[in-house]
């Protein structure tokens, strides 16, 4: 799973349009099991539209095409439920009033992943089918449903700045990319995890970056990590 996760991320800094987001995202429900996933993007100005990609072609199509935004709706709704509580599973009954289009186009049981910076939902990654258990691989999915998303923002995005990494700092993200904590990194490059983190800070610095997770999405978006 780990190995599929990564081809996932590797693939992602080649992304250039928005079918190829609706793609990948098909391409990971398949092989967790489910039956499809869309992804969804909360701008910081509520006044602004909500993003969405979506690997079911009949939902994309009725998601941008409605008019009354009941799908943006019912997302939005679903938010309230959610309290960053991290990865967590939604049954949504077909006769619930509140999500009248839920059992249409197929998000009446859906996994959601939240993707948050400093404590602030900004979008999520929901996958539609039965509940699955995530325990084994459930950092390698938040940190592709978190580059997942910032590719798409960034398909928005007409320049990118150029970043640089030292080797060391390299070698800390590879290695926390591939899983490792800063106890673990820290074994493995013979140095104080006190160091790791002062390395993990300055590249989350270079990226903008809130976190540890932000900052190995940002850097494999980026193709600084291969």
């Amino acid at each position: 799973m780990h190995a599929f996760v990564d081809a996932i991320l590797r693939r992602i800094p080649d992304v250039r349009e928005s079918a190829d987001i609706d793609l990948l995202l098909g391409h990971l429900a398949e092989h967790l099991g489910y039956r499809g996933a869309f992804l969804v993007v909360f701008p910081q100005d509520r006044s602004l539209a909500t993003r969405l990609w979506d690997s079911d072609r009949n939902r994309s199509i009725w998601w941008h095409g409605d008019p009354e935004g009941a799908l943006i709706s019912s997302v939005r709704a679903a938010t309230d439920r959610m309290a960053l509580s991290g990865i967590h599973f939604v049954e949504i009954s077909p006769d619930d009033a509140s999500y009248p289009y839920a059992a249409t186009y197929d998000f009446t049981t859906v996994t959601v992943v939240p993707v948050t910076f400093d404590t602030q939902l900004r979008g999520m990654v929901c996958f539609t089918g039965e509940r699955m258990d995530h325990t084994d691989f459930e950092v390698a999915l938040e940190i592709v449903c978190y580059s997942l998303l910032v590719q798409a923002n960034y398909l928005a995005s007409s320049s990118r700045p150029h970043v640089a990494l030292t080797p060391r700092e390299h070698q800390v993200m590879e290695l926390s990319a591939a899983g490792l904590t800063s106890e673990m990194v820290a074994n493995e490059l013979g140095m104080s995890p006190r160091t790791v983190n002062q390395h993990v800070d300055n590249v989350s610095s270079k990226l903008n970056a809130r976190n540890r997770v932000h900052a190995v999405a940002e850097a494999m978006r980026r193709g600084l990590l291969r």
